[in-house]
């Protein structure tokens, strides 16, 4: 069955809604306005749940499968269709022997000297033990620690890890790493001597070229690099940010549906269904999460808490109020297909 919302620009007096097999009509005084349905085989008599208000116009109706084996135990459908959007580690903009200065990206503070990297190399995984990181085992407890020296800079799909020698102008509290000149969060602590910088907040100046990328979009690119890993069309994920002293951000994102085909306005879009809830802090909620073994956890940088907030209460807006919210999570859409950031 199909649930359908409908969101009104201005209220309309709706006279008739018609079912047909491929599409349905609603239709006001004169005007027949035809909506289709791509890929559904409607049942004609079955709608229902009718509602109609000044703000949107709801319903219900059932569909036909188009196999007599779908949805019985002679089938199942896996979609194994991968996405094509290149990831971050595909396209790291840097190079080896090329004279980079680090820069705070707010007000363009000099956080490096000239410095020309040695190996440019990509980090595991945040989500993978280390021990995965090596074809042998290294026997006792020491565990090796990837510590960039300061010609190095090991880079993950958003962020990169930099020695700390190598940082100037910067002040660091509490693992918090932020601006000495404009107090802009830069990043964090990761171990004893290394910092970790996310690209959407610090930049690389490359002579007259400055390479950075926009929050929003690294966003997307950390999400999609965690579907495209899993094979379930659904996944729950927890996005941290250690934003200050002594605050910590969480975003719970559920993921109904990966990849969603919805039209908004006149236009398809390829989205994904998600449940989501903020906390501030590591109360039950966030901490049954993040003990479930199921769950991924992701490390995000205080503008991409804030983007992927502004972004997930846009759309739910969408929503009217009645059909906004379940079991107190907020229902949204993530526009992390398209090409340019919603």
């Amino acid at each position: 069955s199909v649930n359908v919302l409908i969101n009104l620009i201005s209220p309309l007096e709706v006279s008739k809604i018609s079912l047909n097999e491929d599409s349905f009509q609603i239709i006001v005084d004169e005007h027949v306005h035809t909506v289709s349905c791509k890929n559904l085989k409607i049942v004609v008599n079955s709608l229902s749940s009718l509602i109609v208000t000044q703000t949107y116009i709801s319903f219900r109706f059932a569909t036909v499968n188009s196999s007599d084996d779908w949805g019985s135990f002679k089938t199942e459908v896996l979609k194994t269709a991968g996405s094509n959007v290149p990831t971050n580690l595909q396209n790291i903009f840097l190079k080896v022997a090329v004279p980079y200065v680090l820069q705070c990206k707010n007000c363009s503070q000099n956080l490096s000297e000239n410095v020309k990297f040695e190996r440019v190399l990509p980090l595991p995984s945040e989500n993978s033990d280390s021990s995965d990181w090596f074809c042998h085992s290294h026997g006792g407890s020491n565990v090796a620690v990837l510590n960039p020296k300061e010609t190095d800079v090991f880079y993950g799909s958003c962020y990169c890890h930099l020695s700390k020698p190598l940082v100037r102008n910067v002040i660091e509290s509490e693992k918090v790493v932020v601006c000495k000149r404009c107090l802009s969060w830069l990043g964090l602590l990761k171990i004893s001597e290394t910092f970790k910088f996310w690209f959407n907040t610090v930049a690389f100046k490359d002579g007259s070229v400055v390479h950075s990328t926009s929050p929003l979009g690294d966003t997307f690119a950390a999400l999609r690099e965690v579907l495209n890993s899993i094979l379930f069309n659904t996944a729950k994920i927890v996005l941290c940010c250690q934003s200050g002293k002594k605050q910590n951000d969480y975003i719970l994102l559920w993921i109904l549906e990966k990849q969603l085909n919805v039209q908004l306005g006149v236009k398809d879009c390829k989205v994904a269904k998600v449940l989501f809830k903020y906390e501030n802090n590591k109360n039950e909620i966030v901490k049954k999460w993040m003990e479930d073994s199921n769950v991924v956890s992701i490390d995000i940088s205080k503008p991409m808490t804030v983007e992927l907030l502004k972004h997930l209460y846009k759309f739910n807006k969408i929503f009217p109020k009645e059909f906004s919210e379940s079991n107190n999570f907020y229902i949204s859409y993530l526009m992390m297909y398209e090409h340019g950031e919603k």
